[in-house]
C-alpha cells in the first residue's frame, strides 16, 4: 500500500493524461515507479518522482513573504505574489512569482505563466496573477453571437431579396405602362362589351 502527499494512488491518471500544475491539488499524475530522495546529511531538500510518463523534480522551498497571505486580496496585494483557489476550502493558496516563472520555464514547451489566469486548470483551479504583473483579462458576457450572427444574416439577404423584387416588379409595371400609351396612345384601356341580337 502506497501513499502520497498528493492524494490516493487509485486516483492515478494514464500516462498521455498526466498534468503538473503549479497548484498540488490540481495536478494529475500517472501510476508512481519510483521514487529518489537526497541522503539524510545533505543540505538540500529535493527528491526526484518517476512515473509512468515522466520525472518530476520536487523541491522544498523556505517560506517567503506570499506564504503568509490567507486570502486573494492580501495576497496579490504584495508585489511578487499571485494567488490560486480550487473548489474544496483547503485549495487557496498564496505563492511566490519567482516559483511560478520556474514552473512555467520548466514546462516542454514553455508556458507564458499569466496564460493561466485565461483558463480554469484541472476543471476547478483559478488563478489570480496581479501581484505578478499580469492583467486579468476583461470578458464581455456571451450572448449567443453565433446564432444571432445567423439569423442577422439570413435576414440581411432576405430584404435585399425583397427590395430587388420590389424594384424589378416596379420597373416591369412601368415599362408596361409605358408600350400601352406607345401603342395605342392612351393611358387607360377600354373595354366594349358586344352582344348578338337574335
Amino acid at each position: 500500500h502506497v501513499s502520497s502527499l498528493l492524494g490516493s494512488p487509485t486516483e492515478c491518471v494514464d500516462a498521455a493524461n498526466e498534468t503538473l500544475e503549479p497548484a498540488p491539488w490540481a495536478s494529475r499524475l500517472s501510476k508512481p515507479v519510483a521514487l529518489v530522495t537526497e541522503a539524510e546529511a545533505t543540505a538540500g531538500r529535493s527528491l526526484l518522482l518517476l512515473t509512468a510518463a515522466e520525472v518530476i523534480h520536487v523541491s522544498q522551498r523556505e517560506e517567503d513573504a506570499c506564504s503568509h497571505s490567507l486570502n486573494e486580496a492580501s495576497c496579490v496585494a504584495n508585489d511578487g505574489c499571485g494567488w490560486t483557489e480550487g473548489h474544496a476550502p483547503t485549495e487557496k493558496r498564496c505563492f511566490s512569482c519567482t516559483a511560478l516563472q520556474e514552473w512555467a520555464a520548466s514546462q516542454k514547451p514553455a508556458v507564458e505563466a499569466c496564460s493561466l489566469q485565461l483558463s480554469s486548470h484541472a476543471g476547478s483551479t483559478r488563478y489570480s496573477l496581479a501581484g505578478c504583473g499580469c492583467v486579468a483579462p476583461t470578458l464581455a458576457p456571451h450572448s449567443g453571437g453565433d446564432e444571432v450572427s445567423t439569423i442577422q444574416a439570413f435576414l440581411s439577404v432576405a430584404v435585399v431579396v425583397a427590395a430587388l423584387a420590389g424594384g424589378v416588379y416596379m420597373y416591369r409595371s412601368r415599362r408596361r405602362a409605358e408600350m400601352m400609351r406607345e401603342l395605342y396612345g392612351i393611358d387607360t384601356a377600354q373595354f366594349h362589351t358586344f352582344y348578338d341580337r337574335d
